[in-house]
């Protein structure tokens, strides 16, 4: 027993060291996951993935203690077909209490869809690079952000909250390496990520897929900052997606997982 409160107390005074090193560091204490994986981790697939796929993945991203999963996107089915079931998505999902159920709207008519389906918020997002912002909407950086103010004014009438975020913030498939200080000003603390990596923007060329989540709540565990996600319940979750979607997960604590059985 003396050995074992010995080691346990070596633990707990190694994470403590590495939990004031991050404090240091300028990390932050804790760091809120968005899971985007039932949104921009599914768009792309060529294959339509059923509307009940897609519920069950939800509601076991839910069980993981995520605080806010993207569902879905409110987009024209003639661009992206696989967000064609948008509705029926939001109304089948089991509504988890805290967890914020958010769609991404482009315009004012994709808000209103939105708002009739019960979201808790909507999702707007730009790009740090110029290149990719006139690939993906056709307009200068400057031109998207003026788009976003018909729907922002449509939410505060609603009070429906809105979330904006930054596309290409460490690296652009046209521009290469994007500058830290377009970025930096913001203070990072809430990161995007897609559950088994899956993803990646139709219109890029050769776009691989988005961050794991599993490996982005590794991360987070190993540095002592606080994410409140249960990385088994993660595992399963993204397990399941890539089962039905008939690949390999890219996350690579998955990989491992699976590895050591």
């Amino acid at each position: 027993m003396a050995v074992r409160r010995l080691l346990r107390s070596k633990f707990l005074e190694k994470v403590s060291k590495h939990y004031s090193q991050a404090t240091i560091a300028g990390f932050p204490s804790f760091v809120k996951i968005v899971e985007v994986g039932p949104r921009d981790g599914l768009q792309n697939e060529k294959a339509i993935v059923p509307a009940q796929t897609k519920i069950e993945f939800i509601n076991k991203l839910s069980e993981t203690g995520l605080s806010v999963i993207e569902v879905t996107s409110f987009v024209s089915p003639k661009w992206i077909p696989q967000m064609a079931d948008h509705t029926e998505v939001m109304n089948g999902i089991k509504r988890h209490p805290g967890v914020i159920y958010q769609a991404l709207v482009p315009n004012v008519k994709g808000f209103q869809s939105a708002i009739n389906a019960k979201v808790d918020e909507i999702a707007i997002f730009g790009a740090a690079s110029e290149s990719f912002s006139k690939k993906n909407i056709n307009c200068s950086i400057e031109d998207s952000l003026k788009r976003f103010d018909a729907v922002l004014a449509e939410a505060k009438k609603t009070n429906t909250p809105v979330r904006g975020y930054v596309s290409c913030v460490l690296g652009c498939p046209y521009e290469g390496e994007i500058d830290p200080e377009k970025v930096a000003w913001m203070g990072i603390s809430v990161v995007d990520s897609s559950v088994a990596g899956l993803g990646g923007c139709p219109y890029a060329k050769g776009a691989s897929g988005n961050v794991s989540t599993e490996d982005v709540v590794y991360l987070m565990n190993g540095l002592a900052i606080k994410t409140d996600v249960n990385i088994q319940k993660l595992i399963e979750a993204g397990n399941f997606i890539s089962s039905a979607l008939g690949r390999q997960t890219h996350s690579k604590v998955a990989q491992a997982t699976k590895s050591s059985l």
